[in-house]
């Protein structure tokens, strides 16, 4: 691993790798990690693309220090899955979905609001019968993705987040809840982590446990994810650190409308429909809490 992190590390800063790192790369490469890999069929495999929901950082450098090119897309369904960005080196920095395309056809504008804008060739015309979203999303030909992005001095472009899951305290703080929930799914514990605030005064976190979890008894749990949540909010601004904490009750469901038909979570569904435990954690919003406090 020590020799596999060392080339991982060249590759991203796009140096040369020295004769014998190269030599000590190649013998663990066909040694240790294509071994491993043939055991879940990965192999033959040279390069692999992720995309839908941001994948961990530490999950795509893993493979990519077994010696697989695993790369993270942005190709959405509205530009007929062609995606946004390219790639221009091989194994590339964990994080960054590539940079803009230099063929001028394919666009990538970032608005002042950090929302990725895209222009394509296939980009697609209207929703099915839905002009009104059609026209919240399309505007003198460029369409907003709903991605929250960053984009380096040299053009890369990291995704951050999504726009529509930005969370605004009732202290006015802005937090992105995505990477706080990428790091709680790290812990083999919790399959989903859906991180709450809005308009509130703490941020807490709904968790669904894992097959793993549910063999332990509550108080091991209880224990065990509270653990959790200190690794993860050690390495937070205050702001953004997690008070509480509630295991669901069951998992999270296509048909009360808390997934979508392919997996991903429905945010507001979710936080209305177990709006109870919310409000556990953080004595319901000040709204409620003015209200409770009059009557």
């Amino acid at each position: 691993m020590w020799v596999g992190r060392r080339m991982a590390e060249r590759r991203w800063s796009s140096g040369q790798p020295s004769v014998l790192l190269r030599i000590a790369y190649t013998t663990v490469l066909h040694r240790v990690f294509l071994p491993l890999r043939a055991s879940v069929g990965l192999d033959r495999l040279r390069v692999a693309f992720t995309a839908s929901a941001a994948t961990p950082e530490n999950v795509i450098a893993l493979w990519q220090v077994w010696g697989l090119d695993l790369r993270e897309s942005d190709g959405l369904t509205e530009t007929a899955g062609c995606p946004v960005a390219h790639f221009d080196q091989t194994f590339p920095r964990p994080g960054y979905i590539g940079r803009e395309f230099s063929d001028p056809r394919f666009q990538a504008e970032v608005a002042h609001d950090g929302e990725m804008l895209v222009r394509a060739p296939l980009l697609f015309r209207e929703y099915w019968r839905d002009p009104e979203e059609t026209d919240a999303v399309l505007r003198d030909g460029w369409f907003r993705t709903g991605d929250l992005v960053e984009r380096t001095a040299h053009g890369e472009i990291r995704r951050i987040g999504r726009k529509k899951d930005v969370i605004i305290t009732s202290g006015g703080k802005t937090i992105n809840p995505q990477p706080i929930e990428t790091r709680l799914t790290e812990s083999s514990l919790i399959s989903e982590a859906i991180v709450v605030g809005d308009a509130r005064r703490c941020l807490t976190v709904l968790l669904e446990s894992s097959a793993q979890a549910r063999a332990l008894t509550m108080t091991a749990l209880s224990e065990r994810l509270r653990a959790e949540l200190g690794r993860v909010n050690t390495d937070l601004a205050r702001a953004q650190q997690l008070k509480d904490f509630r295991v669901l009750p069951r998992p999270l469901e296509a048909e009360r409308g808390e997934r979508t038909a392919n997996g991903k979570v429905r945010r507001n569904a979710v936080v209305h429909s177990f709006a109870t435990l919310i409000d556990e954690m953080c004595g319901g919003n000040d709204g409620t809490a003015i209200a409770n406090h009059l009557r």
